[in-house]
């Protein structure tokens, strides 16, 4: 779970498995200093959505989606409405 601003996400544990294995192969290939970079892209987009995450394009009409810069990986956060602030927002 991170906090933004406004926001509380939280990750699908598919998604989390996904990010995992994804830092894991960016690891093997590519070295631990590729493998942070990608944790900390995938970080920056967290908080950009936690702050903002209705500015993004809908997706599906429930989600929408975020692109990460350097890795060939999109982000689907879904926002849950009807909770207390602060709202929730959950990545698939």
């Amino acid at each position: 779970m991170i906090s933004g601003d406004r926001y509380e996400v939280t990750f699908h544990r598919l998604a989390s498995k996904e990010y995992i294995r994804a830092r894991r192969w960016y690891a093997k290939e590519g070295g631990e200093q590729l493998a942070e970079r990608f944790s900390d892209e995938v970080d920056e987009a967290v908080q950009r959505i936690a702050r903002n995450p209705e500015s993004w394009p809908i997706f599906r009409k429930t989600y929408r989606w975020v692109r990460l810069h350097h890795f060939p990986y999109l982000l689907y956060p879904s926002v849950e409405k009807n909770t207390p602030p602060p709202s929730s927002a959950r990545w698939y």
